[in-house]
């Protein structure tokens, strides 16, 4: 499993704008719907906040996993933000600035928890999360992000 099949350019992004979760939460909603009419950013933003509610999806290392199982996605999908300023993310007002959403489809059980397992793993790696931050655009931070088309178990062991 490679993440270039789940994170695309356009949805890979760095932002100064951010200073909010609700704030972040629209941007991800509206990434995830650019070329898909079939999918409402009100609809994934409602899913990325109730599973907030559930369990705050902030994993340590200014790192925040939002993720949603979201009823009209035909297959998984990826949306990196790297935030210039960090945001409290957390309950305890953790601060984030590395965001990488993952959106599944609905009936996706398995393979949401383990693309976010493999996720979560791949941002364990501090040079990972260095690189990500060391991105100075979008391209950059894309590329640093697919590892340049390593599998994510390649990625994961070094």
């Amino acid at each position: 499993m490679k993440i270039e099949e789940y994170l695309t350019l356009s949805c890979t992004v760095i932002r100064d704008d951010i200073s909010h979760k609700k704030q972040l939460m629209t941007l991800i909603s509206e990434l995830a719907c650019q070329g898909n009419k079939k999918l409402k950013p009100q609809n994934i933003f409602h899913a990325l906040i109730e599973r907030e509610r559930i369990g705050n999806t902030y994993m340590g290392h200014h790192i925040a996993i939002p993720h949603a199982r979201i009823k009209s996605l035909k297959k998984p999908l990826m949306i990196l933000i790297k935030l210039n300023s960090s945001l409290s993310y957390g309950k305890n007002e953790e601060k984030a600035d590395i965001i990488f959403s993952l959106l599944v489809p609905e009936e996706a059980t398995d393979n949401h928890l383990s693309l976010l397992s493999q996720l979560a793993e791949l941002l364990r790696s501090e040079h990972y999360r260095e690189n990500l931050r060391k991105a100075e655009n979008a391209e950059e931070l894309h590329a640093i992000a697919i590892g340049e088309n390593i599998p994510i178990a390649t990625a994961m062991e070094s």
